[in-house]
């Protein structure tokens, strides 16, 4: 799932050198024809037509890159085991789902996890929740949410998905999982879900999975999430409770949160930066910023 070689570089490349090879060699036929008028007259042309153009295309083809941050907090409990955002109030209600379940996994499947480095097993469960959200929340790069608002009911909001196959780059569960797996996730093998069954991305895109990122690239744009190097802030003490440290039996620590966050970066390449489809891709992006906030920061402070 690398990034594809995009064609439209080397057509840039064989287009500015065409477009010199055809000012010089004309140049030198107008020289050696030195007595026609309108040969001299149309090289000149020629000539000022592709300084025009050569001028033109750094201003024309111009990328961009936006930078920002979202925050992460997670609760390891030992005694249970477990590890979960201690609070999901007002978060999307997938995320408390999703998380649990890949908690109520690891513990099944791997209890040791939670007593050897604490540090990894948090960044891998921020990862996989990344990668959930994904699959839950931004499932189709092209969603179409209808709010229908109600007296007796409140608000209600519909996702549907529109991309057509063609219209996009599918992922199904077994290329998330083996992406997981490949970068060595304890959560690999947690329950994956995909609202419609597959990953759609725009276009010819691709998606890298590694321990601490995940990045989707496609000729237009590329998104990165990239989880701090540095060590996560860590405290003791139980959420919520002021001050509070229970300890185990052997006099360690019961409950640990780690606060941590992704370094996000946005990048729109300059040999598409004018492409027709280009508000689409704008649209989508804005929206998956939008949406992995709320993810990911949107809990209530209360208990």
């Amino acid at each position: 799932m690398s990034p594809r070689r995009d064609y439209l570089k080397y057509a840039l490349i064989v287009n500015v050198a065409a477009l010199l090879l055809a000012v010089i060699t004309a140049a030198i036929l107008a020289w050696e024809n030195v007595a026609s008028r309108n040969l001299s007259l149309a090289t000149g042309t020629l000539a000022a037509a592709a300084i025009n153009f050569l001028i033109q295309l750094p201003f024309e083809l111009q990328g961009s890159k936006d930078l920002d941050h979202v925050s992460t907090e997670s609760t390891i409990d030992r005694s249970v085991p477990s590890i979960r955002q201690w609070n999901y109030t007002g978060t999307p209600s997938w995320r408390i789902v999703i998380e649990t379940g890949a908690s109520n996994w690891l513990a099944a499947s791997n209890a040791a996890a939670f007593n050897t480095d604490r540090q990894v097993l948090n960044s891998d469960f921020v990862m996989f929740s990344l990668l959930c959200f994904l699959t839950v929340q931004e499932f189709d790069w092209q969603l179409r949410r209808v709010t229908y608002p109600s007296k007796g009911f409140g608000i209600a909001t519909v996702v549907h998905p529109i991309s057509k196959d063609k219209e996009c780059s599918c992922f199904d569960e077994n290329d998330l999982r083996t992406a997981l797996a490949k970068s060595g996730n304890l959560f690999a093998g947690a329950p994956l879900h995909l609202a419609s069954g597959k990953l759609r991305l725009p276009p010819k895109s691709t998606i890298e999975v590694d321990r601490k990122s995940i990045a989707i690239q496609n000729p237009v744009c590329r998104i990165s999430w990239h989880l701090e190097d540095a060590p996560a802030l860590l405290s003791y003490t139980k959420p919520d409770t002021g001050g509070e440290v229970p300890q185990l039996a052997r006099g360690e620590a019961r409950f640990e949160t780690r606060m941590t966050g992704f370094n996000v970066e946005i990048t729109y390449f300059g040999l598409r930066s004018q492409t027709g489809d280009i508000g689409k891709y704008r649209d989508w992006l804005s929206r998956v910023l939008a949406d992995v906030h709320e993810w990911f920061e949107s809990a209530s402070s209360s208990a």
